[in-house]
């Protein structure tokens, strides 16, 4: 049995958010400020929130290409 009815918008977020955001965008940028002795939490904060919309981006157009290319 499929339960599409509980797939929305808000799941598919917090799926792409782990799948892609964290992992593929935020991680490395993260990395490299930390490296570079950039550490206040106002800088990482941002850049996080940048990385997980840039991970939302980036998973939409891979899954629509999945789908219609």
């Amino acid at each position: 049995l499929k339960n599409y009815h509980r797939y929305n918008l808000e799941i598919y977020k917090n799926m792409m958010m782990f799948k892609n955001g964290y992992y593929t965008f935020y991680a490395p940028v993260a990395t490299a400020m930390l490296k570079n002795d950039i550490k206040d939490d106002a800088s990482l904060k941002e850049v996080e929130k940048l990385s997980l919309d840039i991970g939302l981006i980036y998973s939409i157009q891979d899954d629509y290409m999945d789908c219609f290319v």
